[in-house]
């Protein structure tokens, strides 16, 4: 046994797993809630879930693919020990000072990264710096509110920036151009995904694109002002429609996907709920965060889940045929869908945490089923390594 050494191992391999871990981690507590186990998780199932399950996972994703978007170098050891120190002591802790600590992280890795780039990132990027400022700011205010720093009255806005706004930035902004190649709109992400010294022409569009991109990254961030100062229903609907433009702009989700396989697919059904989130949350104020569980579960989660299967299998050196053969996708996507559904109907039930646990119960099998099937990809090459 030789051990394995982390500058061989890709950041996905060690942050998916905890992110796993997370996810179920975060969605237990409710089935233990309702069978009288523990106390409310009002806290600790936001930390697992946001700032640990998405975090993690948005976070190896960055580590593993950025590098090779910007042409810059690979993660080191240093930097996968502190990102995987981050996302333990957040299993172990519920406190918004760890998730704090890996937006910060996430941010100096992804400055470094770009201020060393061979090529320009694409114009959308630009929401990823928005995401990461707003996650911030929100972690800030949350930890500021738990350790009584500030009035606990700053606790909404810190959730809404860090709940509502982090992992939007991330899809919106690095999904503009991955979800569009993986629908077959775009080709498909490479090391090479804009040359920094272009051509006159291709300069002319790409400065034209990143007007588009301006100008709805100042719609979306206008969005969260409003939401807080003026108009909650407004606010939400300047975010839902900054989402739409994007995913019909980019995603061109009024058409079926031309990729093939039975990823593209799910990923148009996932950005299909994404949207349907954003638009009842802001149309049905009175469903309050019932409707927002459309946007967690239905899009974010399961986003997650079908983006990080691209990557374990591409990074991974598989054939992107079990895209088309596997079971996996169609199984687990129709359960987070029914996750999602009973979060959301719980609301007109007589056994509203009764149905929390439901809908827990059914995230927790499909990420396990998830798992069952990824998870020795993910660890193959580390196992192989270490003999």
């Amino acid at each position: 046994m030789s051990g394995f050494n982390l500058r061989t191992v890709d950041p996905y391999q060690v942050l998916f797993p905890l992110g796993i871990l997370h996810a179920l981690v975060g969605t237990s507590v409710w089935i233990l809630f309702a069978l009288r186990f523990t106390t409310y998780p009002g806290q600790s199932h936001p930390h697992h879930m946001i700032g640990g399950f998405l975090f993690s996972f948005a976070a190896g994703f960055m580590m593993t693919a950025i590098p090779k978007f910007t042409g810059s170098a690979p993660s080191s050891r240093r930097e996968l020990f502190l990102a995987t120190l981050l996302s333990v002591g957040s299993l172990l802790f519920s406190t918004p000072l760890l998730t704090l600590g890996m937006l910060i992280f996430i941010s100096i890795f992804f400055v470094r990264r770009f201020l060393a780039r061979s090529f320009s990132p694409p114009p959308h990027f630009l929401f990823l710096p928005i995401g990461l400022c707003l996650g911030i700011l929100g972690a800030t205010l949350l930890f500021l509110v738990e350790t009584k720093s500030i009035s606990s009255s700053y606790a909404n806005a810190g959730k809404l920036c860090l709940y509502y706004g982090t992992m939007l930035s991330f899809l919106l902004g690095i999904g503009a151009k991955l979800i569009s190649a993986l629908l077959g709109w775009a080709a498909p992400p490479t090391h090479r995904i804009e040359p920094a010294q272009a051509a006159k022409n291709t300069r002319k569009i790409f400065l034209t694109k990143w007007s588009s991109a301006a100008l709805q990254a100042t719609l979306f961030l206008t969005g969260f002002w409003v939401e807080i100062e003026l108009n909650p229903s407004l606010g939400r609907g300047l975010r839902a429609v900054c989402a739409t433009w994007i995913a019909m702009q980019s995603w061109r989700l009024y058409r079926l996907p031309r990729a093939p396989g039975k990823l593209p697919f799910w990923i148009w059904v996932a950005a299909w709920i994404l949207l349907l989130g954003l638009w009842t949350h802001t149309l049905f104020p009175a469903l309050g965060v019932h409707a927002a569980h459309l946007v967690f579960i239905g899009g974010f989660g399961l986003m997650t889940l079908l983006i990080a299967s691209r990557v374990v299998l591409a990074h991974g050196g598989y054939s992107l045929e079990l895209e088309s053969k596997s079971r996996i996708y169609a199984t687990a996507a129709i359960l987070v869908l029914a996750a999602a559904a009973t979060r959301v109907v719980s609301l007109w039930t007589s056994s509203l945490y009764q149905h929390f646990a439901y809908a827990a119960a059914l995230w927790i099998l499909a990420v396990m089923l998830w798992s069952a099937f990824f998870l020795p990809k993910m660890l193959r090459g580390i196992l192989v390594r270490a003999e």
